[in-house]
């Protein structure tokens, strides 16, 4: 029964235990944390648009204005949020090109002032999913074209 508990946990993003088992150290307990801000389905389309229609050179000042209508995100630009939100839809839905397109747009924060909050989040989106980059070759080739846009 404790293998169901844990695998319904792994799939659901709650803690699969708050105490160790008998016989078992504390590290065997299963904690999963949930990444990016959580969104309904409407939301997630929402948050989609907003990225896909906002010019790199106003993410800074109109994403957050966009972003408002959700009502999960700072009122103004922080990538940490934005990008762990991208990245966790991207897990969700490795196939969804939409969803890359928008997390491509957002890797030219990826150096930079924004480079730690960015980085931060590619790195737990990698730890979920090292392979996670397979489901989509032209990630880089948008990345790059976004980059030259910013600059």
């Amino acid at each position: 029964m404790r293998s169901v508990a844990t695998i319904g946990a792994l799939l659901f993003g709650i803690s699969a235990c708050t105490s160790p088992p008998p016989n078992r150290p504390a590290s065997a307990c299963v904690r999963v944390v949930s990444f990016g801000v959580p969104l309904t389905g409407e939301q997630k389309e929402l948050f989609l648009n907003a990225l896909a229609s906002t010019p790199l050179t106003a993410f800074e000042s109109d994403l957050p204005h966009k972003l408002a209508p959700i009502g999960r995100f700072d009122p103004y630009f922080s990538i940490y949020p934005i990008a762990s939100t991208a990245y966790a839809l991207v897990l969700e839905s490795p196939r969804d090109m939409h969803r890359w397109r928008a997390l491509a747009k957002l890797d030219s924060f990826d150096s930079g002032e924004y480079g730690f909050g960015y980085e931060s989040a590619r790195r737990e989106a990698l730890a979920r999913n090292p392979r996670l980059f397979d489901y989509c070759p032209q990630f880089h080739v948008w990345s790059e074209q976004f980059n030259r846009s910013r600059k």
